[in-house]
């Protein structure tokens, strides 16, 4: 139970490792807003506001973004293969 506890108490130190890993500067995805200050400081990163946040989330909600899949492909051909029949 000891090795848990540690674990777990090590994580902070872990994180405050990783923002030396990443860049410096990036810019909000959404209104491209420039955000000099490190990742951590950004509790919405990689937004730079709630707002920001909102709106990708509605992108996603109306289906504007979209992730392709390659099994709907695969399912039209296999049904056009039984009209065929």
């Amino acid at each position: 139970m000891m090795g848990v506890w540690s674990t777990l108490y090590s994580i902070p130190d872990r994180i405050a490792s990783v923002p030396n890993m990443l860049p410096a500067k990036t810019t909000c995805p959404i209104c491209q807003a420039p955000m000099p200050a490190p990742w951590v400081e950004y509790p919405d990163y990689p937004f730079c506001t709630p707002r920001c946040r909102t709106i990708d989330l509605g992108r996603w909600i109306s289906e504007d973004y979209k992730v392709p899949d390659k099994n709907i492909e695969d399912e039209s051909s296999a049904i056009r293969t039984d009209e065929d029949e």
